[in-house]
């Protein structure tokens, strides 16, 4: 997506073309992303933001968190 809009992660825009997309306001949506910087962009817009490492169980956050 960033690489056709011309705007990548972090800056704020991204999310914003995100959020008029899917029509979701940032409180509905969680993101997931490897780079902290990311995910601290992200939840400056409101999103709660899960930090990916490998190995994690990625799944299971998103239980604890009533995603899945």
């Amino acid at each position: 997506m960033s690489g056709r809009e011309g705007v990548t992660k972090p800056d704020p825009r991204i999310y914003e073309i995100l959020f008029a997309r899917t029509g979701r306001a940032p409180g509905e949506l969680v993101f997931v992303d490897d780079v902290a910087r990311n995910i601290a962009a992200g939840e400056r817009l409101g999103m709660a933001g899960v930090l990916y490492a490998p190995g994690m169980d990625l799944a299971a956050e998103l239980r604890n968190r009533g995603v899945l």
